[in-house]
């Protein structure tokens, strides 16, 4: 199971998962990715046959304009439902001024506290996003986007590493974009200085 990293604010507690028919199991591990607010769940096995969410596809994207349904359990209570459209992709959002978030979906569909970690939907029901934040004094809210390809190569990492790898650049660099930019006579506009290869 999917969801925001953040609705966990206490790992020291043990977390259950409760389906729309009422029943109730116990989630067996969490892993956390604090760069993309995820948190993977897995549920106790039982036996028993959950249901699959249905995913789209990286070779086909969502597009701006599009409408979206938004769910969640805002405060712990039943299910909502908000509609609204698909405004932007690819946005960047700062959270308490010290996490922030790229690549983001960005809709108009209303969320509120407690929306976090549901699902961003098409009007086929297929998975877009993970609802993930609120900008209230502009009337935005923000999902992360995710996709079948994202969805298996997550879920490989963690059994294979139990976290998600990524590649390094293996480069640090200072920027030099507001130099050059006030340097006229320069033919570029942005740029950067490599000070050091990591081995």
């Amino acid at each position: 199971m999917l969801t925001s990293k953040h609705v966990f604010s206490n790992t020291g507690v043990t977390y259950q998962v409760t389906l729309s028919d009422g029943k109730t199991y116990a989630v067996d591990k969490v892993r956390f990715d604090d760069a993309l607010d995820l948190a993977v769940l897995k549920i106790a096995g039982s036996g028993d046959n959950f249901p699959v969410a249905h995913f789209i596809s990286f070779t086909q994207p969502a597009q701006i304009g599009q409408f979206v349904l938004a769910l969640g359990s805002p405060a712990s209570e039943a299910l909502s439902v908000t509609f609204g459209i698909l405004s932007s992709t690819n946005k960047t959002f700062t959270i308490n001024t010290t996490n922030t978030y790229v690549g983001l979906y960005q809709t108009d569909a209303l969320l509120v506290a407690g929306n976090s970690g549901g699902p961003l939907l098409d009007l086929q029901g297929q998975v877009l996003g993970i609802n993930t934040a609120v900008d209230t004094s502009q009337g935005r809210a923000f999902a992360l986007p995710v996709s079948q390809e994202f969805i298996a190569t997550t879920l490989a990492s963690l059994a294979t590493y139990s976290q998600i790898v990524r590649p390094l650049l293996g480069l640090q660099y200072k920027d030099i974009t507001p130099t050059l930019q006030k340097d006229k006579n320069l033919p570029v506009s942005a740029g950067v200085i490599v000070t050091d290869v990591l081995a």
